[in-house]
């Protein structure tokens, strides 16, 4: 059940997080080498059981070569990693690279650790191995089984999928619920459909099979800023087929740079809501005033 539930959370992290720094709040800790000045972000601290997930940022007092690209220099990285608190281990997700300190500059590279990636256990004589015993005896479980919920048919949402992009790659297609956008005050609620191309089976074997998921989410008009409220997955394409898994209460807010799918999203669905609406009245048969 443990596992269920840590894998629930990576796919969601892996398939919807929209990453920028700027709400970071980056504290530094000791770390044995004298060379490297680490932080850990304290806003972004997540639990799912007995894992910790939280963003690491490596800064370097010298130039470092990329392994990826042996003509580059780092100066920084930052990385989304799982610490395991049963077993003191920790593990990456994701890690980039930048050019410049403190994560400026150009991004280098990026690189996604597959899930079977090794975990690093701690030894009792290690430095970090304190500090990870008292992180994990006061953290605060947010990411429990109980704040969640589980169902096990299909949504009974109509819903009108419009297509809005994909992602670099094309294994990802969105689409956003143009029939179902509600507005209250300065936030407006989604819904959104992720379809993949090849389905999880197909990329990550021990995960059952995912093709589709739809996610009900928030934005904030002001902030530019969206969360996702909940998530379901589905067997087949296009919210079809099969409930994998439901869950509520998932998602922290994401601040997306202005480059971003997501930012774009936000400010057409803000600056052109009265007009969406209008064309919802229209498609449901009402009377446009």
């Amino acid at each position: 059940m443990i596992k269920f539930f840590s894998i629930l959370f990576l796919i969601f992290i892996l398939t919807s997080v929209e990453k920028s720094y700027a709400e970071y709040d980056w504290i530094p800790f000791n770390d044995s080498d004298k060379n490297i000045t680490s932080y850990i972000d304290m806003n972004n601290i997540e639990r799912v059981d007995d894992i910790i997930y939280y963003w690491l940022l490596l800064d370097y007092e010298e130039p470092q070569p990329l392994a990826s690209k042996p003509n580059k220099n780092v100066l920084s990285a930052i990385a989304y990693r799982q610490f395991f608190c049963n077993s003191m281990g920790r593990r990456s997700i994701k890690s980039e690279f930048y050019s410049g300190k403190m994560a400026s500059g150009d991004l280098l590279d990026e690189y996604d650790y597959p899930l079977d990636y090794p975990v690093n256990k701690l030894k009792p004589s290690e430095e970090g191995y304190s500090y990870w015993s008292n992180v994990c005896a006061n953290t605060s479980k947010p990411m429990a089984p109980e704040k969640k919920i589980y169902i096990s048919t299909d949504s009974s949402t109509d819903h009108t999928w419009e297509y809005t992009g994909a992602d670099v790659s094309g294994t990802i297609i969105y689409y956003l619920d143009v029939a179902n956008i509600k507005k209250s005050n300065k936030f407006i609620f989604t819904y959104t459909l992720s379809d993949f191309s090849s389905t999880t089976k197909e990329i990550w074997p021990l995960i059952d099979t995912i093709q589709s998921a739809v996610r009900y989410q928030q934005s904030d008009c002001d902030k530019m800023a969206f969360k996702t409220l909940e998530t379901t997955t589905f067997s087949g394409s296009m919210g079809k087929g099969k409930t994998v898994y439901s869950t509520q209460n998932v998602g922290e807010w994401k601040y997306p740079e202005l480059d971003r799918m997501a930012y774009g999203t936000i400010e057409n669905l803000c600056s052109k809501y009265d007009e969406i609406q209008k064309k919802q009245l229209f498609n449901k048969g009402g009377q446009l005033s």
